[in-house]
C-alpha cells in the first residue's frame, strides 16, 4: 500500500487512496512473490528448518533486524498517508474537497442546533 500511495502522490494529482489497477497489480504481485518464495515445493519446511539450527546470538540479531525491518514499513506506510492526504489537503481533493467540506459544515451548524434545543427543553427556556 505504501508503494501505491507514493505511485498515487507521483502520478496523479487528485491523490486517490484506491487505484484499482495499482492496487490488483501489486496484490498480484505479493502473491506471486510469496509462492514462489515460501510455497513452491513446500520451501516453508526448508526455511523453518534452518531457522531452528541458528544459535541463539544469530537468532537474536535475525530476530532484531526482522524487528527493525517490520517497524520500518510500518512507520513507512503511515508516512505514505501522511503524505498522500497533505497532497489531497493541498489541492482540495478527497476530504478536502469544497463541495465535502460545505457539507460537513452544514451538518455540524444542524447538530449544534438540535442540541441548543434539547438543552432548552431540559432547562425549560423553550416555554418562556
Amino acid at each position: 500500500m505504501s508503494f501505491v500511495n507514493y505511485y498515487n502522490l507521483i502520478f496523479y494529482e487528485d491523490a486517490n487512496i484506491l487505484r484499482n489497477d495499482i492496487l490488483i497489480a501489486t496484490v498480484a504481485l505479493l502473491t506471486l512473490l510469496d509462492y514462489i518464495i515460501i510455497h513452491n515445493k513446500d520451501q516453508w519446511k526448508y526455511l523453518i528448518k534452518e531457522f531452528d539450527k541458528l544459535s541463539i546470538k544469530k537468532y537474536r540479531k535475525t530476530k532484531n533486524i526482522v524487528y527493525s525491518i517490520i517497524i520500518f514499513i510500518i512507520s513507512n506506510f503511515i508516512f505514505s498517508f501522511y503524505l498522500l492526504f497533505a497532497q489531497a489537503k493541498k489541492n482540495q481533493t478527497g476530504p478536502y474537497a469544497p463541495e465535502f467540506v460545505s457539507k460537513e459544515r452544514r451538518q455540524d451548524s444542524l447538530q449544534k442546533a438540535q442540541q441548543i434545543e434539547k438543552l432548552k427543553k431540559i432547562y425549560g427556556e423553550d416555554k418562556k
